[in-house]
C-alpha cells in the first residue's frame, strides 16, 4: 500500500487545465446528482428547482476546484511540481478539496434553502458528510482506474522503446567530437561543449542546466537563459530532444526508460539521474528512439 501511495501520478491543475477540468466537475456532479439523488432534499425548503439547485452545487464544486488548487500551487510550488506528484499527494488534494467544498455547500444554503435554521451547527456537519459520502467514492475509483490505465498503457509503450535502445546498445558506435556554443543571456556564460558528452538539460526558474555525466556523477553547469531558446539553439541536432517541459536529453546517452502513470522515466548511462517524459511528449520520444535503432 505504501509503495502504491508513492507512485507517480499525473498532474492535472496546470493553469491551461484548470478551466477545462473545473468545467467537467459541473458536469459530472450535477449529472451525478440528477441521476442518483444520493440524499433526500426537502423540495419544499428549496428557492429553485430541483435542476437548478444540482447546477449551482456543481458550479460551487468547481469554483472551489480551481480556487483550491490554484492556492495549493501559488502557496506550496515545489510541493506541486510535477515530477514529484504522486499517489499519495493527489489522494491528500482531493480530501482538502472535499472539505473545502463541504464548507462552501454549509455557506450557500441561504442561497438555495429556505429553512431558518440554516447555520446551525449540526447542518455544517451534515454537509461535510454528505460532500465525503458524495465525493470519495467516484474520487477514489477514478484515481484508482486512472493510474491502472496510464501504468500499463506507459509500461508497455516504454517496454518497446527499451528493447529499441537494447539493440542500439549491443552495435559499437563511435560518435566523433561535436563541439557546440550554447549562448546565454550573459555574454560572460557562454558554454562550450561536445554535443555527444551532454547528458540532459534542465531548466530552472530563469537558469538553465546542463549535466555531463562521467563516472556516475553529474557534472553541471548554470546559464541564465530559457529552455525553450536553448531548444532554439540545439534544433539541429537530432540526438537533443523535449521530454518535459523543464528537460531536454540526449538519447545518446540513455541507458533504459521505464513506464509509469505520469508517463516514462529515463536512466543514464554514466550518472544516477533519472529524467520525465510526460505524456505529451511520450510520441515524440517514442519516434526519436526508434530512428535513432535504424
Amino acid at each position: 500500500m505504501v509503495s502504491f501511495l508513492k507512485q507517480p501520478y499525473p498532474f492535472y491543475y496546470y493553469p491551461d487545465r484548470l478551466l477545462k477540468n473545473s468545467l467537467t466537475i459541473v458536469c459530472f456532479i450535477t449529472i451525478f446528482l440528477l441521476i442518483f439523488r444520493p440524499f433526500d432534499a426537502n423540495i419544499n425548503e428549496l428557492r429553485y428547482n430541483y435542476y437548478v439547485t444540482c447546477v449551482i452545487y456543481g458550479l460551487v464544486a468547481s469554483v472551489a476546484f480551481m480556487s483550491t488548487f490554484s492556492l495549493i500551487i501559488l502557496c506550496f510550488p515545489e510541493y506541486c511540481k510535477e515530477e514529484k506528484w504522486t499517489v499519495a499527494k493527489e489522494i491528500i488534494g482531493m480530501v482538502i478539496l472535499l472539505f473545502i467544498i463541504g464548507n462552501s455547500n454549509f455557506f450557500i444554503r441561504n442561497l438555495i434553502n429556505t429553512n431558518p435554521d440554516n447555520f446551525k451547527l449540526s447542518y455544517y456537519f451534515e454537509e461535510l458528510v454528505h460532500t465525503c459520502f458524495v465525493g470519495i467514492i467516484p474520487i477514489g475509483f477514478f484515481i484508482a482506474l486512472n493510474f491502472s490505465y496510464l501504468y500499463k498503457a506507459n509500461t508497455d509503450t516504454a517496454n518497446i522503446s527499451d528493447s529499441f535502445i537494447g539493440k542500439k546498445d549491443g552495435i559499437a558506435v563511435f560518435l566523433s567530437p561535436t563541439i557546440v556554443t550554447i549562448l546565454s543571456q550573459s555574454i560572460y556564460e557562454t558554454v562550450s561543449i561536445d554535443i555527444h558528452e551532454i547528458c540532459f538539460i534542465k531548466s530552472d526558474g530563469n537558469y538553465i542546466e546542463i549535466y555531463r555525466c562521467e563516472n556516475d556523477t553529474a557534472q553541471k553547469r548554470i546559464i541564465r537563459n530559457t529552455l525553450k531558446e536553448i531548444e532554439k539553439q540545439l534544433s539541429g541536432y537530432t540526438c537533443i530532444i523535449k521530454t518535459h517541459r523543464s528537460h531536454l536529453v540526449n538519447i545518446n546517452q540513455i541507458r533504459s526508460v521505464k513506464g509509469n502513470a505520469q508517463g516514462y522515466t529515463i536512466y543514464f548511462k554514466n550518472c544516477s539521474n533519472t529524467i520525465p517524459v510526460s505524456r505529451n511528449h511520450i510520441n515524440r520520444f517514442d519516434e526519436a528512439i526508434k530512428e535513432l535503432s535504424l
